[in-house]
């Protein structure tokens, strides 16, 4: 063994450490993309559930709201992909958006998949970068 082979496993090592931290970034967007979908189904059953002309606090960011009157309760506007809105009844729209947190929660769990292969391939290097370290100060 000798050096260069070793910073190759370093190396290996290292990049598989950022390929991780990466996956843990986007798994993370993934989570907070499904978090977003509950709340908004929440939101929707709670509206259809609203007297059409109740005033209801709209929220604009950053902590700040609007007062609103509801004029359609039974008809939400929805994203159907590529900026692309249409319209759909309460329980067509939490259907669309239960697809979508399917998707994510496949994809969430393939990412953390990818994730556990490359922390047990990580595991193996671990080993064998020690036992090149020690049979390089042996010599």
């Amino acid at each position: 063994m000798d050096q260069q082979q070793m910073q190759q496993k370093v190396q290996q090592y290292q990049q598989m450490q950022k390929e991780i931290q990466e996956l843990q970034s986007y798994k993370e967007e993934v989570s907070n993309d499904i978090e977003e979908i509950r709340t908004t189904e929440d939101a929707i059953n709670q509206i259809k559930d609203t007297e059409e002309g109740e005033e209801i606090m709209v929220p604009l960011g950053s902590g700040a709201y609007i007062k609103a009157e509801l004029k359609k309760v039974d008809e939400f506007i929805v994203n159907i992909g590529s900026d692309t809105y249409t319209s759909k009844k309460p329980e067509k729209a939490t259907e669309l958006l239960s697809r979508r947190m399917k998707k994510l929660e496949k994809a969430k769990k393939e990412i953390q998949e990818k994730i556990d292969e490359d922390n047990k391939k990580m595991q193996k290097l671990v080993p064998e970068i020690q036992r090149m370290q020690q049979q390089m100060q042996g010599k």
